[in-house]
């Protein structure tokens, strides 16, 4: 009595067919919705194009505003250091004529 036994590498050979096969019977939907992917894109070409020049342009409007801001703070704190060395200036010549009178009045002092 003779048995019939497929050999491993006829299983894999067949296996393998089996695979190209179907791979092949998959590549004309996978190119239809490429195909349809692409003309979609490419009739919305205009409106993503309209898109992104619109958000481009928010961005380039908030990016002024962020730079136009931050120059007036950048010019509110050189007013501020401005005005801390005047007041600072102003209370050294204070303490200066303070010290000065009080010499003045040491003059006037009474043994």
């Amino acid at each position: 009595m003779h048995t019939t036994t497929s050999s491993p590498r006829k299983s894999l050979s067949k296996y393998g067919s089996i695979l190209i096969i179907t791979a092949f019977a998959v590549i004309p939907a996978l190119t239809v919705g490429m195909i349809n992917y692409f003309t979609s894109l490419y009739k919305n070409y205009e409106t993503y194009n309209r898109q992104i020049a619109d958000e481009m342009q928010k961005l380039d409007d908030l990016t002024r505003i962020i730079t136009e801001s931050m120059n007036e703070m950048s010019a509110g704190a050189v007013q501020i250091n401005n005005a801390v060395q005047e007041v600072n200036e102003i209370t050294k010549k204070n303490k200066r004529s303070i010290e000065s009178l009080a010499e003045e009045m040491d003059k006037f002092k009474v043994s």
